[in-house]
């Protein structure tokens, strides 16, 4: 699957396609049910599949928000949208101008006359264009106007709850990392580049891995240890990650350090990708070296018994 930006080279490639438009950060169960009925439409009408999203996060262009946030990288959602089936990918740039675009003209514009789309799948309560004035009843009465149609989904729900980009985010915030994996339908994951650290783990028996993300608005879960999957190619080691600003060497700056159990190759540079599977505790202050040490053995075995009965 091509990622398109340009929505003219798109156009040449893609013709009548059946559409889903929004910003899909996660690409979490409720975003795999609109595109399960996506690619089932499509299907009946032998047409191709299209997903638009957007490129930054409209949030961080329409808010200014300051602190990381976002669940996918552009390339992180193109590989899940790749795996769920879908033909093509269109991330348009989203900045100043194009956040005052209003509705009608983004649907007459873009859709209409330049992809010529048969029918559009959303979820069920999509807004879209200048201050998301568009909605579902807009879209159908352009649909009937402009000759395609509209179909909704319904939402995909965890404990009678709508599964939103929103509430995975609030959960990996709390650090409540399996009920965010449960509505993402994957392990919440990073990706990075490991890069020269001040070598503390080393220090205390116990070598890391520094990790600079590739995405600086990726979010990140609650400070503190979690039980991890790092993989680096096409191979996964059982880690410990600690999120954090190191409080017993007063480190203050807040950085991601992977140790990768039983293993003891050099990886700087290398890129690295993380898995989350389980919150094992909170990062703390501790008094000396040799208690930071006791207290790391004890955490690998927690989590190694972690990983393992996840395997099971």
């Amino acid at each position: 699957m091509h990622v398109y930006r340009d929505i003219d080279e798109l156009a040449r490639d893609c013709a009548g396609p059946l559409v889903a438009v929004g910003t899909f950060d996660g690409v979490h169960l409720g975003h795999r049910k609109v595109i399960f009925s996506l690619k089932r439409r499509a299907a009946k009408r032998s047409a191709p599949t299209l997903l638009i999203t957007f490129d930054p996060h409209p949030k961080s262009v329409v808010h200014g928000s300051a602190e990381p946030f976002v669940l996918t990288t552009v390339l992180e959602k193109a590989q899940l949208v790749q795996a769920a089936g879908v033909d093509f990918m269109l991330a348009i740039r989203f900045d100043r101008d194009f956040a005052e675009t209003k509705p009608g003209e983004f649907i007459d514009r873009f859709l209409v006359k330049k992809l010529r789309i048969r029918e559009m799948v959303v979820g069920y309560d999509h807004h879209f264009g200048f201050h998301r004035s568009g909605d579902i009843s807009l879209l159908r009465d352009e649909g009937r106007r402009l000759g395609f149609d509209v179909r909704t989904v319904e939402p995909a729900l965890l404990d009678g709850l709508p599964i939103s980009s929103t509430r995975i985010r609030r959960m990996l915030r709390e650090g409540q990392v399996p009920l965010a994996n449960e509505m993402l339908g994957r392990r919440y994951s990073l990706s990075g580049d490991v890069v020269e650290g001040a070598r503390r783990g080393a220090a205390v028996g116990f070598r890391t891995a520094n990790v600079l993300l590739s995405e600086p608005k990726k979010l990140l879960p609650r400070d503190g240890v979690y039980a991890v999957k790092a993989t680096m190619g096409k191979k996964s080691y059982d880690a410990v990650m600690n999120i954090g600003l190191n409080p017993t060497f007063s480190g203050g700056k807040r950085s991601l350090e992977v140790h990768i159990i039983d293993f003891a190759l050099d990886i700087y540079g290398e890129r690295i990708s993380v898995q989350f599977y389980e919150r094992i505790r909170d990062e703390k202050r501790f008094p000396d070296k040799n208690e930071l040490a006791s207290q790391i053995g004890k955490d690998i075995e927690r989590s190694r018994k972690m990983l393992a009965k996840e395997r099971k």
